[in-house]
This record gives C-alpha cells, structure tokens and sequence, in this order.
C-alpha cells in the first residue's frame, strides 16, 4: 500500500482537528454567579475598548417581549458586578434613576429603545449606551443575549452572551412576573405614586407574602398593621442570607436623620421611616459614604439560612386609607476579602396588603 506524502498527512491532520475544534459545544457556565460574572466582563472589555464612560442597564426580556423576575435579576446584579470588576473605569446608572426619566419623558422601556427617545434619555442622564438583552428558554438551560446600543446611533456597537443552568434561583425567577422598582423624584428623593407601564403587574390577587431576591439575600414580608389613627405603619420582614457564608449587611443614615427607606401607599401616600430595629444602622454624612461603611464591625452578621427578624415603623403626616404598598431600600454589604470593600444595592417589594387588624398603638 501506498504511503500519503508527509505533506497530506499534515494537511489532513490539522483540517480534522479544526473541524474537531468547529463541533466542540461551547460550555455553559457553571452557575447562576459565574455566569453573570462572564456577562460583566464582556461587557466591560466592550466598554473599554469603545472607550465608552457611561451606561444605563434595561430589564432583560424573553422572545416575545416579557419582563420576569429573572430579567429584572439580571440587569440589578449586572449594576452590582460591573461596579465590582470595572472601579473608577466607567459609571453604571442607578435603575431608578433610569426609572424616573423614563417616567418624567411618558417613556415605557419598549419605548426607549426607539431612536429618539434613546438620544433624548441619553441626553438628560449623560449616557453613552445602553445594556439590553433577550433571555431564552432552552429547557434545561437559559441562554442570555445582551446588547450594548450607542445612544448616539441607536446601532448595537458589541455583544455579550452566556447560558446559565435553568436550576435553583433561576427557574423560581424565570416563573415570576417582574415588580415595579420604587422611583425616586430628583428633588425630594421619595416614591412616585404609579409606576412605569411595562412593569405593571396584573393585580387580580395579592400575595400575603410578598418577596424580593438576588444572588445572596431573600426579604419576604412577614405582616405590616396599621394604627387605629391610621399614621402609624409597622413592617415585620424575614431577612434570610441565602449563600453557604456569612453576609454583613447595614442600612445608611444621615446626619439629619434621613434614611434609604421609603414605604408609599395606592392613594400616593409617602410614609417616613421612624424607626428601625434588627438591622445595624450606618451613619454617613448627607449621601456619602463615612469610616462607619468601610468598618466590617458595625454590620448585622446574617449566617447562612439563618431567617431574621427585621421591623421598620413608617409615620404619616396626615391619615391614609392606603391598603396597597410599595416597599424600597438602599443597603451596604461589606465583603471582607483582600480589599475590604462594601457595594451598595437596592431591595423593593410591591403589593403588599395591610393586615386587616389594626392597633392603637404600635
């Protein structure tokens, strides 16, 4: 028989590894953490190479334009991860503070991504792009698709791409709908009263136990009573670290005694936070961040699995009739690692329904 030249053996060889190399799968991430960690960085190569200094991060949708808890998930902890990995390089705008342009400009989110509304939003909050993406349902995985649109063409500028397994916290998101987010007025910094029209969620019932989740931390509602005068508000919340570590949580005060906290009401009631207990406070002077966030001893330790008791008393001005709430927080993490950082995030819960029993005193 006949040898083949050296040559064509070579040929052959290396055409049948690349073509070997073409059919190989490429592997999904691990776990819901690494791969919103693969997204963050794609995206902040992106950005760096575009040379791109700030963005804003829309709600991920699935194929037919519908926003679930998990693509409400995604674009807060993107916000928290590009932070982390990308200090100082670029600036990542607060989704409220998106929310409430939106509101301001009568813009849903399906709506800014039109050409001009994109260039007029990214006009008034200074941004350079925007962050959208698509979520798949592949069964036993969710294949994520983000966008990074210049706000100056409208025209997608870079990509990013991960699959996630369809497990755990990913499939009880997948099955939620989304809940509005609070939106902060820019001078008065308390709720608005109606939310966005894309995160309006059908309100035939009301959960009697109502939620907000990320990668680390469950809050579910336990109660909230009313006081028989009707200005007094009690809110009873289970605080529950859902990682296999310690978490060091705290909520931020000012010196005038203002806190990250706001509670409002269906009949556009604003209620102010009065007190708080279960959860160490932070003292800070007006909206920046003092020694007491950067020292791990002054947060609330909350072990793994373990479910805490958190109680905030809300006070009204005047009465309210109010029967519906919305429920938003700012707080600090502290993460004791190499760098002994702290991130801040946000918590909000919608559609919580008074107990009917109502006290005289609270």
């Amino acid at each position: 028989m006949k040898r083949m030249p050296f040559p064509i053996v070579a040929v052959v060889l290396i055409l049948s590894i690349f073509l070997f190399l073409r059919t190989v799968p490429v592997q999904a991430a691990a776990d819901l953490e690494a791969g919103i960690n693969e997204l963050a960085g794609q995206i902040s190569k992106n950005m760096r190479a575009t040379g791109k200094k700030k963005i804003a991060i829309v709600e991920f949708s699935d194929l037919n334009g519908n926003i679930t808890a998990f693509g409400q998930f995604l674009a807060e902890e993107l916000i928290t991860r590009l932070f982390i990995i990308s200090p100082g390089q670029f600036e990542v705008v607060e989704r409220r503070q998106l929310m409430r342009v939106l509101q301001e400009q009568k813009l849903t989110m399906s709506g800014l991504l039109d050409a001009r509304a994109m260039e007029s939003v990214g006009k008034i909050l200074g941004i350079d792009a925007i962050v959208t993406g698509s979520i798949t349902d592949l069964g036993n995985s969710v294949k994520v698709n983000a966008r990074l649109i210049g706000v100056d063409t409208a025209k997608v500028f870079a990509v990013a791409s991960t699959s996630i397994p369809k497990v755990g916290t990913v499939a009880s998101l997948m099955e939620k709908k989304a809940i509005p987010p609070p939106v902060y007025s820019r001078n008065t910094m308390v709720s608005s009263v109606k939310p966005s029209p894309a995160f309006v969620s059908p309100r035939p019932t009301h959960s009697p136990f109502p939620s907000f989740q990320n990668s680390f931390l469950r809050v579910t509602v336990q109660s909230i009573n009313m006081s028989k005068n009707k200005t007094v508000l009690s809110l009873v919340l289970r605080f529950e670290n859902i990682t296999k570590k310690d978490i060091l949580l705290g909520v931020r005060i000012d010196n005038n005694g203002n806190r990250d906290v706001t509670l409002v009401d269906d009949k556009g009631n604003v209620w102010a936070i009065a007190k708080i207990t279960g959860i160490q406070l932070l003292w800070s002077s007006g909206y920046s961040a003092t020694s007491s966030c950067r020292d791990y001893s002054q947060y609330t330790v909350f072990t793994p699995h373990a479910k805490n008791t958190v109680v905030m008393i809300f006070k009204s001005e005047k009465a309210s009739d109010g029967k519906i709430f919305s429920f938003g927080a700012d707080l600090y993490r502290y993460i004791k690692d190499k760098e002994n950082r702290y991130i801040q995030f946000s918590i909000g819960i919608s559609d919580i329904t008074c107990n009917k029993r109502e006290h005289n005193k609270i």
